[in-house]
């Protein structure tokens, strides 16, 4: 059979179904294919603009150890228990989707974390999905070329509490964000309030890794890390009130949590040169950069940044970015993300607008990296930002290998040899 949304000729024998619009049947129909997938898992998914992949990656942590086996798809990596595929999308389109969900069960998960876009909010991806936890990180300015504004981005991340949490589901939402203040006011489903009846604190800030403190009620627990950052709390924070929503003792959670590692690019320590220190992170908006900068400056003697700004995305974060830098950072040096078909040069003088000093601008990646670890030196901090866990670079339309990680470990032991 054939499902159309225009009339035309078909096959002799091949029945067709004429439809408004089929991407709302589309998931329906993958669902019933793949023989409802879902129904056997308990789905958690995860919205927000920053921090939904350090929240799901730390949520999996947590309830392989607490609770049974639970598979991820975001985007990173899709992991089906055991096999691991490349993330094509942070929330794949709706027959891929019943598809990993099927293979996740197969395998053995009884649970599926999950992030979901806003793109496939609005999009129907999800349709037809109903998930156990909703989970609202924060909301700021990103995607803004597709949303047209924040009220319109919003709604799309809404969806995931209003139309796809199920009936006896729990939402777990940031009220630090304005967003999630605002967010959480509006639901009538009962809410996990982090920042309110779950909170903590950081305890110690160590070039090891940061010691926190989490509290839930009256109950309070240390948890010694590797992660960095004043922003792993809300993280943190967040991954723990998925475990209370399922039912599970605080203190169990908290222990649940040992061991857990940042995910690829997610201001990931990726060296360490003569005393100074070299991270990578995701940072692709303005609010992301400056906790990134943010969370490195304590531990810093000089601070040194090196990013750009992805082409053919929204042009208006661009000047942003720049003023976050130059705010935050000692040094900064201004080159190519994935400029795709744009101009590269024009990408770094929007960035660049939004500066007061000239900044160092080296349009080659590699070559940018390469200038920022020589001018390194002991207590110093660098921060590569924008492409994080990527293998690739767009330029001009075609996709090139490459890696900040593997560049930076290139460039060190070609110092080291």
């Amino acid at each position: 059979a054939v499902i159309m949304e225009e009339e035309g000729p078909l096959p002799e024998g091949v029945a067709g179904a004429l439809l408004e619009d089929t991407k709302h049947i589309l998931p329906l129909l993958a669902g019933r294919f793949f023989g409802w997938p879902e129904r056997g898992l308990s789905l958690i998914g995860i919205t927000g603009t920053n921090g939904k992949t350090s929240v799901a990656f730390f949520t999996r942590h947590l309830l392989n150890r607490l609770a049974g086996a639970a598979g991820l798809i975001g985007t990173i990596h899709y992991d089906l228990i055991d096999r691991h595929l490349s993330a094509s999308h942070t929330t794949p389109g709706p027959v891929k989707l019943r598809a990993l969900l099927a293979e996740m069960k197969a395998r053995g998960a009884e649970y599926a974390v999950m992030e979901v876009s806003s793109h496939s909010l609005d999009q129907g991806r999800v349709a037809g999905l109903s998930f156990k936890v909703a989970v609202f990180t924060n909301l700021s300015r990103d995607h803004l070329d597709y949303h047209g504004d924040m009220d319109h981005y919003f709604a799309a991340k809404k969806r995931l509490f209003t139309e796809h949490l199920s009936a006896q589901g729990k939402a777990v939402i940031n009220v630090a964000d304005p967003w999630g203040e605002k967010l959480a006011a509006s639901l009538v489903k009962p809410v996990i309030k982090v920042g309110e009846e779950i909170r903590g604190m950081v305890l110690k800030r160590a070039w090891d890794g940061y010691v926190f403190l989490l509290r839930a009620g009256t109950q309070e627990y240390p948890l010694a890390t590797t992660l960095y950052g004043d922003f792993q709390l809300e993280n943190l924070l967040l991954a723990c009130s998925v475990g209370l929503a399922l039912g599970f003792p605080f203190s169990e959670v908290v222990q649940a949590l040992e061991g857990v590692q940042a995910p690829p690019g997610r201001l990931e320590l990726v060296a360490e040169k003569e005393g100074a220190l070299v991270f990578v992170d995701y940072a692709h908006t303005p609010s992301a950069l400056e906790t990134a900068l943010k969370s490195l400056r304590p531990l810093a003697r000089r601070l040194l940044v090196v990013f750009g700004c992805g082409g053919e995305r929204d042009q208006g974060k661009r000047p942003l970015m720049g003023q976050v830098a130059e705010e935050w950072a000692d040094q900064v040096i201004l080159t190519n993300d994935n400029p795709r078909r744009e101009d590269p040069q024009k990408i770094i003088r929007d960035i660049r607008a939004g500066m007061r000093q000239a900044p160092l601008i080296i349009e080659d990646r590699k070559e940018a990296i390469g200038q920022a670890l020589s001018l390194l030196k002991e207590g110093d901090i660098l921060l590569v930002a924008g492409k994080g866990h990527e293998t690739y670079q767009e330029i001009a339309g075609r996709r090139y290998p490459f890696s900040d990680q593997q560049v930076i470990k290139s460039f060190l032991a070609r110092e080291a040899a």
